[in-house]
């Protein structure tokens, strides 16, 4: 079993369609279907159930799938890595972040990391937490400022920014703002503004889940793909939010965050510096030692 063969299975795997595969190959049927059943002989086993009108995978198959798109991301990341060891010309470093992300010490590391490393090009890129973990995972990025928990982080590295607490965003002349602290309860039967469920599922997916556990489900007149809107939206009264403690840094006007002492600790999310092992560079160890360095300064400030 080699890489040759693993792209063979991997295009049929997912076309299942042996013409469709050989065309996504650029290679003749003939010996796409020579290629599959010198794997099935090496491995012993059948991939595929197939006749006339009909390919499918076998339970071995279905297997051997995501285990195949996991070993060729990973042979293509080696690649890359490698030819990028070898080039001589200037270094670059793939920064994903979240919005939040530029309320903590992100901004302070970028001009330091570029008074050390002059002739790096930084590559910035606002994604939500899901896209950076698989884009981390494919070797498209290097490092990514993003929420735990999410889908994607097995075998990534990980450091903890800050531990984000629930909050409620309250507008600041609605009776909830003179509270100093309250329950998830407490917001049944008001506006909901949320995050959008494709930025951020499992923050999206927890709030749902407390508000359920206060016996009601939240009604939604809005959704917002970042935090600096759902504070903006709540700031104009159009409905209440729970989001991060860390909106704190946002300071919008018209906005009270008031702590939620019922909010279930196992739904709590934390900002984290994720990046690939097989990546690392001095450069991107640099700019990782750099972002510890500053977090624990400014949490001995606090």
């Amino acid at each position: 079993m080699d890489s040759h063969h693993l792209r063979h299975f991997v295009a049929v795997g997912e076309e299942l369609h042996f013409g469709r595969a050989a065309a996504r190959l650029g290679i003749a049927q003939p010996p796409l279907s020579q290629s599959i059943k010198r794997l099935e002989g090496s491995l012993g086993i059948q991939l595929f159930v197939r006749n006339r009108r009909h390919v499918s995978l076998t339970p071995g198959g279905l297997v051997l799938l995501d285990e195949a798109r996991r070993i060729l991301n990973q042979i293509d990341l080696a690649e890359r890595l490698t030819r990028r060891a070898a080039n001589s010309g200037v270094s670059r470093l793939r920064i994903g972040f979240t919005p939040i992300a530029m309320f903590t010490e992100l901004p302070h590391v970028l001009t330091e990391f570029r008074n050390r490393w002059p002739l790096v090009r930084i590559h910035l890129e606002e994604r939500p937490t899901q896209p950076q973990a698989e884009a981390l995972a494919a070797g498209s990025q290097d490092v990514g400022i993003l929420f735990r928990p999410v889908s994607g982080l097995e075998g990534l590295a990980t450091r903890l920014i800050e531990r984000v607490r629930s909050v409620a965003a309250v507008p600041s002349v609605h009776p909830l703002a003179k509270k100093k602290r309250m329950r998830v309860a407490d917001m049944t039967g008001q506006p909901f503004i949320s995050l959008h469920p494709r930025v951020n599922p499992e923050a999206h997916a927890a709030i749902n889940a407390a508000c359920r556990a206060a016996g009601f489900v939240p009604s939604i007149v809005q959704y917002a793909n970042q935090t600096y809107t759902i504070l903006s939206l709540v700031a104009n009264e159009l409905g209440l939010a729970i989001v991060g403690s860390n909106a704190r840094h946002m300071k919008i006007s018209g906005v009270t965050l008031v702590p939620l002492v019922d909010y279930p600790p196992d739904l709590e999310q934390e900002l984290v510096l994720a990046w690939t092992p097989a990546a690392e560079s001095p450069v991107l160890r640099s700019f990782v030692g750099l972002f510890e360095k500053m977090s624990e300064d400014n949490a001995a400030g606090r």
